[in-house]
């Protein structure tokens, strides 16, 4: 891959950025950096289908044909529904959507008696993402009628190149720890052992994968000098990082396509490695538009970009 060079067509795609984004007033964070290892008792989860944007709800409500429709999750994840007022619909279960919005018409006064029904009639698609490690790194589909494990996974991806580090395969998540206005403090990332559940059968170790998980695993045979950007960018990748190139994580995100139309560019994280293990770094990308890119920061080899999607910021 031709190494990134910042021309007239980055600087005008920084424009749009900031035209699209001047409006939000999120900041750069530095602090609560540390990423918490996690393990998959702590993390496990039983399985149950969240709404996410892009899906398709037909939303009735019984003897009110005014206030029944049928939309798409749109990408901030909240519609407005009167007199129900602003709903937020994505990361809930279609029964915490029936009550939430049952509770809502009640306390508006408008209907003593509420009678909703949710029913999802399209998913949207759901990904997760192998950047490294796998003969064939790509965006992965994801059922919706169930989840898939981490070998799994890794086998839809061709499998392990001979060289991978197979015993530090990385899986970042997003964080369960949520500042106070809703948006991730720091991403998880999760350490798995593959040998241990391949050779060893410790299948209680191969973790579920979520959608929007970004999964390396290091390649020892790779040059050092690249970096990873994973999430809800265009093109989620490695890409090598060239001496000549002064790489950012502005001009890294342009390099992998841009965000998608479900990231939430305020709450991009860069992940480092430091001698006392991986630190997170909040780098709001309206903001580093609003300051010139004075707080961009140029990358390190093996550093890690990573977008979260829009529904989980403010």
């Amino acid at each position: 891959m031709a190494g990134c060079r910042f021309t007239r067509e980055g600087l005008g795609l920084a424009l749009l950025f900031w035209m699209f984004f001047s409006s939000s007033g999120a900041t750069l964070e530095g602090d609560k950096s540390s990423i918490e290892l996690k393990t998959e008792q702590s993390l496990s989860r039983s399985y149950v289908y969240r709404v996410v944007p892009g899906d398709k709800l037909d939303i009735r409500v019984f003897e009110h044909e005014a206030l029944s429709r049928s939309l798409p999750v749109p990408p901030s994840g909240r519609i407005s529904l009167p007199p129900a007022g602003t709903l937020t619909l994505a990361g809930k279960t279609v029964a915490e959507l029936e009550g939430e919005l049952t509770l809502a018409l009640q306390e508006s006064g408008y209907i003593s008696r509420p009678q909703v029904s949710i029913v999802v009639t399209e998913y949207s698609k759901r990904y997760a993402y192998l950047l490294e490690g796998v003969q064939n790194p790509a965006a992965i589909e994801l059922p919706v009628d169930r989840q898939l494990r981490l070998t799994q996974v890794l086998s839809l991806g061709g499998g392990l190149v001979d060289t991978a580090d197979r015993r530090h395969a990385k899986v970042f998540r997003r964080s369960m720890v949520l500042a106070d206005d809703g948006s991730p403090i720091r991403p998880d990332v999760i350490i798995v052992d593959v040998d241990e559940i391949i050779d060893r059968g410790k299948t209680e170790t191969d973790i579920l994968i979520y959608p929007d998980d970004t999964i390396i695993v290091p390649d020892l045979s790779k040059d050092e000098r690249q970096i990873f950007v994973g999430g809800k960018v265009k093109k989620p990748g490695a890409y090598p990082l060239k001496p000549q190139d002064e790489l950012t994580v502005f001009r890294a995100i342009i390099l992998a396509g841009g965000f998608d139309k479900f990231a939430s560019p305020e709450d991009t994280f860069l992940i480092r490695k430091g001698p006392d293990g991986e630190k997170a770094m909040k780098m709001s990308i309206p903001e580093l538009l609003k300051n010139q890119f004075r707080t961009d920061q140029v990358l390190r080899p093996n550093d890690i970009i990573w977008v979260p999607e829009s529904f989980f910021g403010s």
